[in-house]
């Protein structure tokens, strides 16, 4: 089910909750996610983004909004409030999108992204409340 122009609401949440809730999903993403990785995706030059990839046979699943009972990341991870994602940008390290990130950090925090994490092989990125006036980046 498509949710923006690239990206649909199972690359958003795990396969189970997805064949339980159906479009009810788009209930457990915060709406301003899907608009923050568009935007990152045109500032990456319309590359494929690959957030979960379940949907067409691939291993990721737990990328976006994460079941409260998920035991992957972190107990009170942004995940499980549908307002973090992991991805990948095809034909980019992580490093090099991360610069991208901080090159447009008030763009992108105008569209409610706060957070990003480092030191990682992916993209993290969340939309936590912490009132700073810039991109907060965190080591795991």
């Amino acid at each position: 089910m498509k949710i923006s122009e690239h990206i649909e609401l199972e690359e958003l949440v795990p396969k189970k909750i997805f064949l339980q809730k159906g479009k009810d999903c788009l209930l457990l993403i915060d709406p301003r996610l899907p608009i923050v990785l568009e935007r990152i995706r045109e500032l990456c030059g319309n590359r494929t983004m690959t957030i979960n990839n379940w949907l067409w046979n691939g291993k990721y699943q737990h990328r976006g909004c994460r079941p409260a009972d998920c035991t992957v990341g972190a107990k009170y991870s942004m995940h499980k409030y549908g307002k973090a994602a992991d991805f990948d940008i095809k034909g980019m390290t992580a490093e090099q999108v991360r610069r991208i990130i901080v090159a447009n950090e008030q763009e992108l925090m105008a569209l409610g992204l706060t957070r990003m994490e480092a030191g990682t092989s992916w993209v993290h990125i969340d939309l936590k409340e912490i009132g700073l006036e810039h991109i907060y980046i965190f080591k795991p």
